[in-house]
């Protein structure tokens, strides 16, 4: 879902309710264990994540290519941007 949306930030609402559609209860911390398991899967070091970021006080964005080394285009990356807002003020 986050590969879906490069450079986008992701509440963690939102990132919830995509997951788990028919689950009405959410947790300020459910997302916090796939989101280390993920960094563990695709990040070299995941203490220190480049590809899987949080934006504190927003959610997550990913970001393939934090160097650019693989991008042939020498225009910056765009900005991660605010997708919807949350329902919760807390990420």
């Amino acid at each position: 879902m986050l590969v879906r949306h490069l450079y986008k930030v992701l509440s963690r609402v939102l990132i919830h309710d995509l997951v788990h559609r028919d689950d009405s209860t959410f947790s300020d911390r459910s997302l916090d264990v796939p989101i280390w398991r993920l960094r563990r899967i695709i990040e070299e070091d995941p203490a220190s994540p480049r590809h899987v970021q949080t934006l504190r006080g927003q959610g997550y964005v990913f970001i393939p290519d934090p160097d650019g080394a693989r991008n042939t285009n020498t225009a910056a990356q765009p900005a991660p941007t605010a997708s919807t807002p949350d329902r919760a003020s807390t990420v």
